[in-house]
């Protein structure tokens, strides 16, 4: 079956490259029900495609390369497939009406992305799980516990609370929150250190033979004083209007517990969480929409209720992911500027300098000799003042397609995604065969809680964090060995 699939996703690259090459500036028409047709049938083939030989569980239904491949199709397909049913001109969803003329092709250019991850994720059949690859013995997590809870203390102090709390400060991605500012960096430290706890947890948890799991035992587990840090960050954030970080905490916290228990989740349980979760997540867009600094946030989220129930004809196939499938514009943006010659190729400085970040001091040291603020040369930024201008209110953000495209062109947005869907592979792969290694975990669980994330980013910008999160961990580690080994010593002596 996986051969078959290769094989037809190969053959669909070719067709849909040459398609891509050869329509350049046309419209949506309904020769394109092909490109649909074919790519919603690989889609249906990889979900149903066997994979006990490489233990990755089918009733699995919530892994992370079924979240990201969801993710995948909204970002990239839902807004074409409006225009291509005719609930609305490209003008209609995006921010400048001459970015339409390229909706053609932006539909190739996302089965192009979709196809070359189902490629990549079953190019090559897994091997059996190596059960000594790890170690079984147990990992403090106090340390780390503090850690977060500090790091959540000196966020909280470089807020503005007022602005904070009625959506005044959200801008979007591309915009606040790329600036190195201390209310950035103590956020970004409080992201790796409970990322940094959870993987201590989970690996702990991997070491207890013998238990039988429940969800209350694996609660029991995680130090209260980390479900509090946990509970007002998530809860800060959540009436800020930003949902990315609610999101992302929360599905390290699943994973961590599907890593621990390996229980499977039921699938009308899984419906039922996705609507809810869907529910609120646009109920949260559209509360963060209304930044007025003398309301606060029930009276929004008030208004947000009326807002829902009154608009119930949007022109769109799926209400609950419209926010989302409005990334899009960043396909478009990136075709149409690589098209007109607005900009060129730039192999791969966007993602070096993406990466580049994940060392600490790195920026400034860029800043002084080279006069390059690595925060703002990137995809992100790029596409952002390329439909705002420099004097823009909120960021345009990216995506994974259109990042690879703008710096490696159509070859390189194919072995991106392919590389993605390869590396998804191996996550799903160890979520359901767990081993106790704590850098392992640490990928995992960051790979896991931004799949749903990676669409609407750029891989390199996870790879930076994750970069970051083993950077800060080995640091913190060498200093808490060096105390540990300097106690013993003076214990000895005496």
């Amino acid at each position: 079956m996986n051969k078959f699939l290769n094989f037809l996703c190969l053959c669909c690259l070719v067709f849909f490259c040459v398609c891509f090459a050869i329509s350049s500036n046309s419209p949506i028409t309904t020769l394109h029900i092909i490109p649909l047709l074919l790519t919603f049938l690989l889609i249906i083939l990889y979900l149903y495609s066997d994979n006990k030989i490489e233990q990755i569980r089918k009733s699995f239904w919530i892994r992370p390369s079924m979240l990201l491949l969801l993710s995948l199709v909204i970002v990239n397909l839902q807004i074409p497939i409006n225009i291509f049913v005719g609930l609305g001109d490209g003008s209609y969803y995006l921010e400048s009406s001459k970015y339409a003329i390229c909706s053609g092709e932006v539909l190739f250019f996302g089965c192009i992305g979709i196809i070359s991850f189902i490629y990549g994720y079953h190019y090559r059949v897994l091997s059996k799980p190596h059960n000594n690859f790890g170690n079984t013995c147990k990992s403090p997590v106090l340390i780390w516990v503090l850690l977060s809870l500090l790091s959540f203390i000196l966020w909280v102090i470089n807020i503005d609370l007022n602005s904070f709390l009625t959506g005044m400060e959200y801008q979007g991605s591309g915009a606040a929150d790329r600036v190195s500012s201390p209310f950035a960096i103590f956020e970004t430290l409080l992201d790796c250190f409970i990322t940094i706890s959870f993987a201590v947890i989970t690996k702990n948890n991997i070491n207890r033979k013998n238990v039988k799991w429940s969800f209350f035992l694996y609660l029991k587990s995680i130090p209260m004083l980390l479900l509090l840090v946990i509970g007002f960050y998530m809860g800060l954030r959540t009436m800020s209007g930003d949902r990315g970080p609610v999101i992302y905490t929360g599905l390290m916290l699943f994973y961590s517990y599907v890593i621990t228990t390996q229980k499977k989740i039921k699938l009308l349980v899984l419906v039922s969480m996705v609507i809810v979760g869907a529910f609120s997540l646009t109920l949260l867009n559209v509360v963060r929409n209304f930044r007025n600094p003398n309301e606060t946030f029930s009276e929004r989220l008030t208004r947000g209720l009326d807002e829902m129930g009154d608009n119930t004809e949007k022109r769109t196939i799926s209400p609950f992911t419209h926010e989302l499938a409005k990334s899009v514009n960043c396909n478009y943006i990136a075709v149409y500027d690589i098209n007109n010659n607005i900009t060129t190729y730039k192999y791969g400085a966007y993602n070096i300098s993406e990466l580049l970040v994940a060392v600490p001091g790195m920026n400034r040291v860029f800043k002084t000799f080279f006069d390059i603020d690595l925060y703002k040369f990137n995809s992100n930024e790029y596409l952002t003042i390329s439909c705002f201008g420099k004097n823009y209110l909120f960021g345009l953000g990216t995506t994974a397609l259109a990042d690879f495209y703008l710096d490696f062109g159509m070859l390189g947005m194919i072995l991106g995604m392919f590389l993605i869907g390869f590396i998804y592979k191996r996550v799903d792969y160890y979520i359901n065969n767990p081993v106790s290694n704590i850098l392992l975990i640490i990928c995992l669980l960051k790979f896991s809680s931004m799949s749903i994330y990676m669409p609407r980013a750029s891989l390199s910008l996870i790879l930076c964090r994750i970069f970051y999160i083993l950077i800060i961990y080995y640091i913190f580690s060498r200093i808490s060995l060096f105390f540990y080994t300097k106690k013993n010593f003076i214990n000895v002596k005496k």
